[in-house]
């Protein structure tokens, strides 16, 4: 059996730490009703949604929504970055599949 060091201790103890922090941000984010609920991309959108609003209803504001708009622009990878507008052809796509949706006999 290996020996465990103070070494290997400490580098757990990191990650335990990062892990923690990775989690908590989402709900931060949502008490400070900071970005949208989907958040960055170093985050699953649904992951991240739901740490989120149970952050922004714990700090009494009601009930998060996602803008009308958020399916047009990509992610962010960070906190703090904005979201830039999807490629011109995606966005193109998205709404002639839109439009069949709507149109469909």
């Amino acid at each position: 059996m290996a020996k465990v060091t103070s070494l290997d201790v400490k580098i757990g103890t990191a990650i335990a730490i990062l892990v923690v922090i990775w989690l908590l941000m989402p709900v931060l984010a949502g008490m400070f009703k900071l970005g949208e609920p989907e958040g960055p991309k170093i985050y699953p959108a649904k992951m991240h949604a739901a740490l989120y609003r149970m952050g922004y209803g714990a700090a009494g504001h009601g009930t998060a929504h996602s803008s009308l708009t958020s399916f047009m622009y990509e992610r962010p990878w960070f906190y703090g970055m904005n979201a830039k507008p999807i490629p011109q052809a995606k966005a193109e796509e998205l709404l002639d599949s839109t439009k069949k949706f709507f149109h469909a006999e």
